[in-house]
């Protein structure tokens, strides 16, 4: 959910400064004993950014399957070059 948290701040700080503020959110998470989402909801950068509905929606692993698509569609070419090589079998 790291890359989503990411790519939710991006669009209005630049994805390097994004990937900064949310390591620094994880290591906050992880010292204190905080979920993501409480440590996100905390940190004064990311609410100047963004809501409390956004934050969740970019927390939530149903909402986000990343590059999934992408290597779903690389398999089953795949698979479909090798079955055409096979003869179709």
């Amino acid at each position: 959910m790291v890359e989503s948290q990411t790519m939710a701040l991006a669009p209005h700080i630049g994805r390097p400064e994004a990937q900064r503020i949310v390591k620094a959110i994880c290591d906050h998470a992880i010292m204190s004993g905080r979920s993501l989402r409480q440590a996100a909801q905390a940190d004064e950068q990311v609410v100047a950014l963004l809501s409390s509905e956004e934050i969740d929606h970019a927390l939530d692993p149903s909402r986000y399957l990343g590059s999934t698509d992408t290597f779903i569609n690389r398999a089953l070419a795949s698979y479909c070059e090798v079955q055409s090589l096979r003869g179709g079998e």
